[in-house]
């Protein structure tokens, strides 16, 4: 019979507004179930984050996709403050939608 092994790696995944994850999972086009429980599974993906252990298992080659999930929701978190005190977010790179550039009030 064959063998079948996978690996799963776990990692830090800390995000403190779960709704604002579920947003930034939304806009990002993936589809995910959520638990009452802190758990929400990346469908199909092979990731899945629980914010109670702000932990995330993600299974090998998928790697690329979880950071691509955190750098979003550190974005969106960026842009959901700049909004609320009124600061225009200048973006230093669009390629990469890096945010290493100023916030100026608006």
């Amino acid at each position: 019979m064959p063998c079948y092994e996978q690996r799963i790696y776990s990692v830090v995944f800390q995000a403190g507004n779960r709704a604002l994850l579920l947003e930034t999972l939304d806009r990002m086009k993936l589809e995910h179930i959520t638990s009452e429980v802190g758990k929400i599974e990346i469908v199909g993906k092979g990731i899945t984050l629980d914010l109670q252990t702000e932990r995330a298992e993600v299974i090998d080659g998928r790697q690329s996709l979880l950071n691509t999930i955190k750098q979003e929701y550190s974005f969106s978190a960026i842009r959901k403050v700049a909004k609320r005190n009124g600061w225009r977010v200048n973006v230093k790179d669009k390629a990469t939608q890096s945010y290493a550039g100023t916030m100026s009030k608006m």
